[in-house]
């Protein structure tokens, strides 16, 4: 069983490790907007979710976004 599934029990580790660095370095993201570029299965999606579920701001630009 993988982290990537509807179902799935663990959280995707690409997604884990930027949030395990970003507390490494002491990257406060809540009050701030955060940007993620891409919404992809892997990264951008799960991260987003996971985000979201912290109570931090997010957009996401992707092929759809103008300028």
């Amino acid at each position: 069983m993988d982290a990537l599934g509807t179902h799935a029990q663990f959280d995707p580790a690409t997604p884990m490790a930027i949030l395990w660095l970003l507390s490494g370095y002491n990257v406060e993201l809540r009050g701030k907007r955060v940007l993620l570029v891409g919404r992809g299965k892997l990264v951008g999606a799960p991260l987003e979710r996971m985000l979201q579920s912290s109570g931090i701001d997010v957009h996401v630009a992707d092929r759809s976004t103008p300028d």
